[in-house]
């Protein structure tokens, strides 16, 4: 098993213990390599379990470029229109 394949199964394990019943999950999602990793595994973890992703963005407005960096994470979640819905606090 791949190392890749190893953290996911043992995220998958891990993750079941805090997931209700009510099939939602919630991520703040800022486009951070940790952030953006553990989006990863959960967007695997609802794939396989039938569950819906909620994805929060916000923008703080802190750097001069947080509006360009909201834009790109939901341009970058296109794909996964299915299994997310995103949600920008801004709005």
């Amino acid at each position: 098993m791949s190392k890749n394949c190893q953290i996911s199964y043992k995220f998958n394990q891990y993750i079941k213990q805090y997931i209700n019943k009510n099939n939602r999950i919630a991520l703040a999602l800022s486009g951070g390599s940790d952030s953006m990793a553990l989006f990863y595994l959960l967007q695997q973890y609802v794939q396989i379990n039938n569950k819906k992703l909620y994805i929060f963005t916000l923008d703080h407005q802190l750097r001069r470029n947080s509006r360009q960096d909201i834009q790109y994470i939901h341009q970058w979640l296109d794909p996964y229109q299915k299994y997310i819905a995103k949600h920008d606090l801004n709005k």
